[in-house]
């Protein structure tokens, strides 16, 4: 694609029609007209040709620059549209036909130039099987589709365009909208940090509240301890220990003393009993 806009070179694209509207958000829309002779596929292909030559670039002088500068070519005539993306592109169906064949129509271009106005998915959050991502217009181009019925009845700015990728006819601002861009994922993204914020604030306080309860409770066993009569230790209330007896160290330690004595106390029977030899 080369040549210049007085003298395109071959496969270079020329609008029927370049709209703008400063004051209304729309810097530029270039628009197609299409009165059905030609087949989606050479609609579809007008659409990779715009696309392609918003991608050129010259090299400028001049403009309170010093030296060259390089730009986009259709900027050196048109301002910038202010959003993601190449300059948008309007196709105005002019040909009279039923509702479903025109939406089939539409359809078919739209399905044959996916790869030119979809932009690019970019996958920014997975935790776990929840995935999260936004949509990346920069290198997108922008297609809008109406019908001149819809345009003569509602004006431009009416709810009478399709934009490949949206559902529904929509007015101008809200179709050359990207509400599933980064803008939108920040929005989800901000609300997550806020309640894993929150779920953290909320943990955090759980477990400084087990850990006072913790220390209360062990202040209040503080309280409790009294002095072993067998050993002097200082032991906690427990099942099976009473107030002011002995630990429970000193009742196992006499429990295993009491066994052992009874052990020898029987042997000492046995002995007497059928004169075995045994301890002395």
């Amino acid at each position: 694609m080369g040549g210049t806009f007085a003298a395109p070179a071959r496969r270079s694209v020329r609008a029927d029609l370049v709209y703008t509207a400063v004051g209304q958000d729309v810097p530029v829309l270039f628009v197609e007209v299409d009165n059905g002779t030609e087949g989606p596929p050479i609609l579809a292909d007008k659409i990779a040709r715009y696309r392609e030559f918003f991608t050129r670039r010259v090299t400028v002088s001049g403009r309170g620059t010093t030296g060259q500068q390089d730009t986009l070519l259709w900027r050196t005539v048109w301002p910038d549209p202010g959003r993601d993306g190449h300059p948008p592109l309007a196709l105005v169906f002019t040909k009279t036909m039923g509702e479903e064949p025109m939406r089939a129509r539409m359809r078919q271009i739209a399905e044959l130039s996916t790869e030119h106005w979809a932009g690019t998915w970019r996958a920014a959050y997975q935790q776990g099987e929840e995935r999260d991502g936004y949509r990346d217009y920069g290198q997108a181009l922008p297609v809008l589709a109406t019908t001149l019925a819809r345009l003569t009845a509602h004006g431009p700015c009416g709810p009478i365009w399709w934009r490949y990728g949206h559902r529904g006819w929509q007015t101008l601002a809200d179709a050359l909208d990207n509400p599933d861009d980064y803008r939108a994922y920040r929005v989800r993204d901000d609300a997550r940090r806020a309640a894993e914020k929150t779920r953290q604030e909320r943990e955090n306080a759980r477990r400084q509240h087990e850990a006072q309860e913790r220390a209360a409770k062990a202040a209040r066993l503080e309280t409790l301890r009294w002095l072993c009569p067998s050993c002097d230790e200082r032991p906690y209330p427990a099942p099976g220990l009473v107030t002011g007896g002995p630990c429970g160290r000193c009742i196992e330690t006499e429990r295993v003393r009491a066994e052992e004595e009874a052990y020898w106390d029987e042997q000492k029977r046995a002995q007497r009993l059928f004169n075995w030899p045994g301890r002395k």
